[in-house]
Order: structure tokens, then sequence, then C-alpha cells
């Protein structure tokens, strides 16, 4: 698939889900953003994953941290 393809499906998602949006299809919850952790969701350090521009350490500092059961700022994964 091209650049110019994927850029062009990116949009066409964008603009459904703004349109959605608006015509109140879908329903949003700025409470998400303003109280992030009583949304939160604990996951099994195996589901820790990263690409390629986050570094091993940063994953590693984040391991070390949960298995010590020390308190992490939230983690929004999309």
């Amino acid at each position: 698939m091209s650049f110019r393809q994927i850029s062009k499906n990116l949009w066409a998602s964008i603009k459904k889900d703004i349109l959605d949006l608006l015509k109140r299809k879908v329903q949003f919850n700025p409470d998400v953003f303003i109280n992030p952790i009583k949304y939160s969701r604990p996951l099994p350090m195996e589901k820790i994953v990263a690409d390629s521009k986050v570094s091993r350490e940063g994953v590693e500092f984040y391991k070390k941290k949960i298995a010590n059961n020390e308190k992490i700022k939230p983690i929004i994964v999309v």
C-alpha cells in the first residue's frame, strides 16, 4: 500500500469519525481525559509492547516499576 493511499484512508477515517461525532452516532466522554485513572485497566507485564521509536531501556524501566508495584502515570493505548 502506497503512502498516498494510506494517507487517503487515514483522512477518510478521521472524517467519518468527526461526522459520526457531530451526528451524535458516537458519544464523547470528556471525563476519560479529566479522570484517566478512573478508566484505567491493569495489563499483565507480557502485554507491554512498543514500536521501534521507543527505547528498550524505557520499556525495561516501566517493567521494573510494575514488578515492584510502584505507581506509574497512566499510559494511554489507542
